[in-house]
C-alpha cells in the first residue's frame, strides 16, 4: 500500500519539477532578452523615436494575442507536449533569423512580431499542460510553482540581460590571453622539437612578441574615438588567434617570428583597448570590480591550459594543441565579431 501511494505522488512531483524549470527557463528567455536586448537595440543603436517604439510594442502584443490562440487550438488538436517542443525550437530559430538578417528597425519588429507569436502560443501551452501530466490532487501546487517560477524569472531575467550586454567582454579577455596558458608548459618544447632551434631562439622569439606589442600599444592612441569599441576589440582576439596559428603551424623560425609579431601587435592593441572601454562604459562606482572580474578571467585563461597542457601534448604532440589553442582565439574572435555588431553596433 504504501509504494502504491508514493509512486504516484513521486510521479506528480517529477512532472511539477519539469513543468517549473521548464516554465523558468522559457520566461528568463524572454525576459533577459526583451527590455535590454529588443528595446535596448531599438532605442540605443537604432535611435527609435517613441512612435517606432510604440508601434513595435503593438505588433508584439498583437503577435503575442494571437500565439495565445494559435496555440490554443494546437493543444487541443495536437498533444500539448509536442506543441511545447515545437515552440521551444521556434525560439532558437527566430533567434538565428535575428542574427541572419541586416539589422534595422523594420527587421527588429518583424522578428520581434515572429518571436511573439511562438511566445504566445508557448504561454498558453504551458497553462494548459498541468492536466496532462498532473493528477488533480497537485494541480494546485503545479499552478502555484509554475506561476511562482514565472514571477521569479521577471527578477532574474532583466538582470541578466544587463549582464550579458558588458559579458562578453569577459570570454574576450579570457580567449586572448588562452593560448599563453597552454605556451608556458609547451613553448621552449616546441623551439627544441619542432622549430629545432637552440635556447637562445626564446629570447629572440619573444622579443620580437615584445616589439609587436609596444607598437600594438602605441597604436591605440592612432585609433579614432569611433573606432574605439568591443567590436574592434573582438576583432583583435581573432588577430592574437591568427598570430598564434602563424607562429605555431610551420617549422620555419621566420614565420614564427611573423607570428609572434602579429600575436604580439594584436595583444598590445587589444588590453589597452579593452581597459578603455570598460571604463568608459561601467557603471559609475563600479569601475573596480568590473576590472576585477576581466583580470580575474584573463589571468584565469593563463592556468587552465596549463593543468591540460602536458596531458594533450602527450596524446596528441606539441604543435596541435598549440594550433588548436591558436585557432580557438581566431574562430571565438571572429564569432564575438559578429556578435558585437548585433549588440553593440555602435559600441
Amino acid at each position: 500500500m504504501g509504494r502504491g501511494t508514493t509512486s504516484p505522488r513521486r510521479a506528480d512531483d517529477r512532472a511539477i519539477a519539469l513543468l517549473v524549470a521548464c516554465r523558468l527557463v522559457a520566461t528568463l528567455a524572454n525576459t533577459s532578452c526583451f527590455t535590454v536586448g529588443v528595446l535596448g537595440t531599438a532605442v540605443y543603436d537604432l535611435g527609435a523615436t517613441v512612435f517606432e517604439v510604440s508601434l513595435l510594442m503593438l505588433v508584439v502584443n498583437l503577435a503575442i494575442v494571437a500565439g495565445n490562440a494559435l496555440g490554443g487550438l494546437a493543444v487541443d488538436a495536437l498533444d500539448p507536449r509536442r506543441v511545447l517542443v515545437a515552440g521551444l525550437v521556434g525560439y532558437t530559430l527566430t533567434a538565428v533569423v535575428f542574427f541572419a538578417v541586416p539589422l534595422s528597425l523594420t527587421a527588429l519588429t518583424a522578428v520581434c512580431g515572429l518571436y511573439s507569436a511562438v511566445f504566445g502560443a508557448i504561454v498558453t501551452v504551458f497553462t494548459s499542460l498541468p492536466p496532462f501530466v498532473v493528477s488533480d490532487a497537485f494541480l494546485a501546487r503545479a499552478n502555484s510553482l509554475m506561476a511562482t517560477a514565472e514571477n521569479a524569472a521577471y527578477i532574474v531575467g532583466p538582470a541578466l540581460g544587463g549582464m550579458v550586454a558588458l559579458a562578453c567582454l569577459v570570454p574576450m579577455a579570457f580567449l586572448a590571453f588562452f593560448a599563453f596558458g597552454a605556451f608556458d608548459s609547451l613553448e621552449t618544447v616546441y623551439y627544441r622539437d619542432v622549430l629545432q632551434v637552440g635556447v637562445e631562439w626564446t629570447g629572440w622569439l619573444n622579443a620580437v612578441m615584445g616589439l609587436g606589442a609596444t607598437a600594438g600599444s602605441l597604436a591605440l592612441l592612432r585609433v579614432p574615438e569611433q573606432r574605439q569599441t568591443v567590436g574592434l576589440a573582438a576583432g583583435l582576439v581573432a588577430v592574437v588567434g591568427a598570430g598564434t596559428v602563424l607562429y605555431v603551424a610551420t617549422t620555419s623560425p621566420l614565420v614564427a617570428a611573423c607570428g609572434m609579431a602579429v600575436l604580439g601587435f594584436g595583444w598590445g592593441l587589444f588590453e589597452p583597448l579593452l581597459n578603455l572601454v570598460v571604463q568608459r562604459d561601467a557603471p559609475e562606482g563600479a569601475v573596480g570590480r568590473v576590472m576585477g572580474v576581466l583580470q580575474m578571467g584573463q589571468r584565469s585563461s593563463g592556468v587552465l591550459p596549463l593543468l591540460a597542457a602536458p596531458f594533450l601534448a602527450q596524446a596528441f604532440g606539441v604543435q596541435p594543441v598549440l594550433v588548436t589553442a591558436g585557432v580557438v582565439a581566431l574562430v571565438a574572435g571572429l564569432a564575438f565579431v559578429a556578435v558585437a555588431r548585433r549588440v553593440a553596433p555602435g559600441r
